[in-house]
Protein backbone atom coordinates (compact mmCIF):
# COMPACT_ATOMS: atom_id res chain seq x y z
CA UNK A 1 0.00 0.00 0.00
CA UNK A 2 3.12 2.37 -0.45
CA UNK A 3 3.07 2.93 3.49
CA UNK A 4 6.28 3.39 5.73
CA UNK A 5 7.26 0.77 8.24
CA UNK A 6 5.27 1.95 11.42
CA UNK A 7 2.39 3.83 10.00
CA UNK A 8 -0.30 1.40 11.55
CA UNK A 9 1.62 1.78 14.84
CA UNK A 10 -0.26 4.95 16.01
CA UNK A 11 -3.45 3.36 15.28
CA UNK A 12 -2.99 0.18 17.23
CA UNK A 13 -0.61 1.63 20.45
CA UNK A 14 -3.30 -0.58 22.66
CA UNK A 15 -4.96 -3.25 20.67
CA UNK A 16 -8.18 -3.88 20.85
CA UNK A 17 -9.53 -7.59 19.63
CA UNK A 18 -12.41 -9.88 18.83
CA UNK A 19 -12.40 -13.80 18.25
CA UNK A 20 -15.06 -15.35 16.78
CA UNK A 21 -15.12 -19.09 16.04
CA UNK A 22 -17.18 -20.50 13.41
CA UNK A 23 -18.46 -24.20 12.47
CA UNK A 24 -20.38 -25.46 9.35
CA UNK A 25 -21.44 -29.12 9.61
CA UNK A 26 -21.32 -30.96 6.31
CA UNK A 27 -24.60 -29.69 4.23
CA UNK A 28 -26.06 -31.72 1.87
CA UNK A 29 -27.02 -29.11 -0.55
CA UNK A 30 -24.20 -26.70 0.07
CA UNK A 31 -24.72 -24.29 -3.24
CA UNK A 32 -28.45 -23.23 -1.38
CA UNK A 33 -26.96 -22.47 2.19
CA UNK A 34 -24.55 -19.94 2.75
CA UNK A 35 -22.17 -20.39 6.01
CA UNK A 36 -21.54 -16.46 6.17
CA UNK A 37 -23.19 -13.78 4.21
CA UNK A 38 -21.59 -11.55 1.74
CA UNK A 39 -19.56 -8.91 4.06
CA UNK A 40 -16.58 -6.80 4.46
CA UNK A 41 -14.59 -6.63 7.88
CA UNK A 42 -15.36 -3.14 10.20
CA UNK A 43 -12.00 -4.17 11.38
CA UNK A 44 -8.51 -2.83 10.66
CA UNK A 45 -6.67 -6.15 10.30
CA UNK A 46 -8.24 -9.60 10.53
CA UNK A 47 -6.39 -12.54 11.06
CA UNK A 48 -8.07 -15.95 10.05
CA UNK A 49 -7.27 -19.37 10.55
CA UNK A 50 -8.97 -21.95 8.50
CA UNK A 51 -8.53 -25.91 7.78
CA UNK A 52 -6.12 -26.30 5.48
CA UNK A 53 -8.27 -29.40 3.35
CA UNK A 54 -11.87 -27.83 3.46
CA UNK A 55 -12.08 -24.61 1.08
CA UNK A 56 -14.82 -22.29 1.95
CA UNK A 57 -13.70 -19.17 1.83
CA UNK A 58 -14.67 -16.62 -1.47
CA UNK A 59 -14.20 -13.77 -2.39
CA UNK A 60 -16.26 -11.14 -4.65
CA UNK A 61 -14.28 -10.25 -7.46
CA UNK A 62 -15.17 -8.66 -11.30
CA UNK A 63 -19.10 -9.84 -9.96
CA UNK A 64 -17.84 -13.71 -9.85
CA UNK A 65 -17.39 -15.26 -6.43
CA UNK A 66 -13.45 -16.81 -5.78
CA UNK A 67 -11.01 -18.52 -3.31
CA UNK A 68 -9.18 -15.17 -2.02
CA UNK A 69 -5.84 -17.13 -1.96
CA UNK A 70 -4.72 -14.51 0.84
CA UNK A 71 -4.79 -11.22 -0.53
CA UNK A 72 -4.98 -8.53 1.88
CA UNK A 73 -7.31 -6.28 1.25
CA UNK A 74 -10.82 -5.42 2.44
CA UNK A 75 -12.88 -6.99 -0.06
CA UNK A 76 -16.30 -8.30 0.53
CA UNK A 77 -16.30 -11.77 1.40
CA UNK A 78 -18.59 -14.80 2.30
CA UNK A 79 -18.32 -18.21 3.66
CA UNK A 80 -19.70 -21.42 2.30
CA UNK A 81 -20.70 -24.52 3.38
CA UNK A 82 -19.08 -27.98 2.47
CA UNK A 83 -21.22 -31.39 1.01
CA UNK A 84 -18.79 -33.82 2.66
CA UNK A 85 -16.81 -32.24 5.53
CA UNK A 86 -17.31 -29.95 8.44
CA UNK A 87 -15.23 -26.61 8.38
CA UNK A 88 -13.71 -24.49 11.31
CA UNK A 89 -12.29 -21.33 10.94
CA UNK A 90 -11.15 -18.91 13.73
CA UNK A 91 -10.99 -15.12 12.83
CA UNK A 92 -9.48 -12.40 15.18
CA UNK A 93 -10.25 -9.02 14.69
CA UNK A 94 -7.79 -5.99 15.89
CA UNK A 95 -9.29 -2.80 15.87
CA UNK A 96 -7.88 0.58 17.10
CA UNK A 97 -8.87 2.52 20.22
CA UNK A 98 -12.65 4.38 19.55
CA UNK A 99 -10.66 7.84 20.11
CA UNK A 100 -8.46 7.00 17.32
CA UNK A 101 -9.52 9.27 14.20
CA UNK A 102 -9.00 7.34 11.03
CA UNK A 103 -9.21 9.07 7.35
CA UNK A 104 -7.25 7.87 4.01
CA UNK A 105 -3.62 8.36 3.75
CA UNK A 106 -1.94 11.82 2.12
CA UNK A 107 -0.10 9.62 -0.40
CA UNK A 108 -3.43 8.02 -1.83
CA UNK A 109 -4.76 11.10 -2.56
CA UNK A 110 -4.16 13.25 -5.65
CA UNK A 111 -6.36 14.96 -8.32
CA UNK A 112 -6.62 11.40 -10.16
CA UNK A 113 -7.81 9.74 -6.83
CA UNK A 114 -10.26 12.34 -4.81
CA UNK A 115 -10.00 12.03 -0.76
CA UNK A 116 -13.69 9.60 -0.95
CA UNK A 117 -13.94 9.52 3.21
CA UNK A 118 -13.77 11.77 6.00
CA UNK A 119 -12.23 11.23 8.99
CA UNK A 120 -14.03 9.88 11.39
CA UNK A 121 -13.54 8.13 15.12
CA UNK A 122 -12.99 4.92 14.84
CA UNK A 123 -15.38 4.36 17.87
CA UNK A 124 -18.47 5.92 16.08
CA UNK A 125 -17.27 4.22 12.59
CA UNK A 126 -17.35 0.93 14.06
CA UNK A 127 -20.84 1.09 15.97
CA UNK A 128 -22.56 2.41 13.15
CA UNK A 129 -20.54 -0.38 11.21
CA UNK A 130 -21.96 -2.98 14.15
CA UNK A 131 -25.87 -1.77 13.50
CA UNK A 132 -26.40 -2.36 9.90
CA UNK A 133 -26.60 -5.93 8.27
CA UNK A 134 -23.78 -7.54 7.12
CA UNK A 135 -24.46 -6.34 3.59
CA UNK A 136 -21.16 -6.19 1.37
CA UNK A 137 -18.95 -3.07 1.93
CA UNK A 138 -22.07 -1.08 2.89
CA UNK A 139 -21.02 0.13 6.92
CA UNK A 140 -18.47 2.07 4.80
CA UNK A 141 -21.11 4.58 3.64
CA UNK A 142 -20.75 5.88 7.35
CA UNK A 143 -17.48 7.41 6.74
CA UNK A 144 -17.70 8.49 2.60
CA UNK A 145 -17.62 12.01 1.67
CA UNK A 146 -21.38 12.62 0.62
CA UNK A 147 -20.17 14.29 -2.99
CA UNK A 148 -18.26 11.10 -3.79
CA UNK A 149 -20.98 9.05 -3.72
CA UNK A 150 -23.31 10.14 -6.32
Amino acid sequence: MGLEKHALVGLHNEVLHGLRVNYYPPCSTPEEVLGLSPHSDASTITLLMQDDDVSGLEIRHRGNWIWSNGKYKSIEHRAVTNKDKRRISQATFLYPRDDVEVEPFDHMIDAQNPKMYQKVRYGDYLRQSLKRKMEGKKHTDVAKIKEIEE
